[in-house]
């Protein structure tokens, strides 16, 4: 007997408990448990005749299959979801469409960088006017545990550290 990822996935769906993070009884131990014994009924007909220790082994293999299922399509939803990035040549996991309805519950985090949003807009002002020196961001991998906020350049009146700066000559 084959297991049949497509009803499963269904039988998940209709067990809010189980997938949807913004359901009031999302921490409900006991409700889930219940409906993960459901599903065991609905995906195979013989679990209740299986003893207790049989049960838990079933709904823990269940659980593994949903969270390999879960965790396939939040990759793939991730590809698909950044910002700016090229179409993927490798065809969608095969069950992006079933899974779709997990997408409201994956929640999308800012991402933040070494450089303060402040300093680029310092960055953009300089550049904007005639008597600034134009500056030139390089990167740095001579040591990148090293605290690069305490390195000024006073010279040129820049907020940025000047082990990751470079000026260019103008161009005249």
């Amino acid at each position: 007997m084959s297991f049949d990822t497509d009803f499963f996935i269904i039988s998940i769906e209709q067990k809010i408990s189980i997938w949807n993070t913004s359901y009031t009884d999302y921490r409900n131990r006991d409700l889930k448990l219940k409906d993960w014994e459901d599903i065991g009924t609905t995906m195979n007909l013989n679990f209740k005749d299986f003893t207790g220790k049989q049960k838990d082994d079933y709904i823990k293999e269940l659980q593994k299959k949903w969270k390999s299922l879960r965790d396939a399509f939040r990759k793939e939803h991730t590809k698909y979801d950044r910002s700016g990035s090229q179409a993927s040549k490798k065809p969608k996991y095969c069950y992006y469409d079933a899974l779709s309805f997990l997408t409201p519950t994956f929640t999308v985090r800012q991402t933040s960088g070494n450089i303060s949003v402040f300093s680029l807009e310092n960055t953009m002002d300089l550049e904007d006017t005639e008597d600034s020196p134009d500056i030139e961001i390089a990167a740095s991998n001579d040591n990148p545990s090293r605290d690069l906020t305490a390195q000024i350049d006073t010279s040129m009146n820049t907020p940025f550290p000047t082990s990751i700066l470079g000026t260019k000559k103008k161009h005249q």
